[in-house]
């Protein structure tokens, strides 16, 4: 790990509408590549079916 990794819940898990067959959409910030490993851990979750977007700091300032 190179720095900080933010992590931000978003979708139906976030805004609390899931159902059974939902996932559970992380957006990962970081300026290195992060894995699927990095995050679960830092999620500290096992067995949810995750959807990771990725993206760098000047990517999400570039869409602000």
């Amino acid at each position: 790990m190179n720095g900080p990794i933010t992590l931000w819940a978003y979708g139906s898990n976030a805004r609390g509408d899931s159902d059974a067959t939902s996932d559970f959409d992380v957006l990962s910030v970081a300026d290195f590549p992060v894995s699927d490993t990095e995050i679960v851990s830092k999620l500290g979750v096992r067995e949810l079916p995750l959807a990771i977007s990725r993206y760098s700091w000047s990517e999400v300032y570039g869409m602000a």
